[in-house]
């Protein structure tokens, strides 16, 4: 199982990073006009800051991965 969540607020996309970088949020999934027209997303790991763009199904496939070895 996979819990996720979804900010559509009108904040600036710093401003919503801080604020999950401040609730400890483990993975962020960051989609900007460019990672969209890619296919990509950004990802950004608590404490380790962004870790770039990559393919979306690469992305999906890495955090599935994760769960199940159980990886932090």
């Amino acid at each position: 199982m996979v819990r996720a969540e979804s900010d559509f607020g009108t904040d600036k996309i710093n401003g919503k990073i801080l604020r999950a970088e401040e609730s400890k949020v483990h993975t962020m999934l960051v989609i900007g006009q460019r990672d969209l027209e890619a296919k990509n997303v950004s990802v950004r790991l608590h404490g380790k800051g962004n870790q770039g763009a990559k393919p979306r199904a690469e992305v999906v496939a890495d955090i599935f991965a994760s769960i199940r070895e159980r990886r932090p």
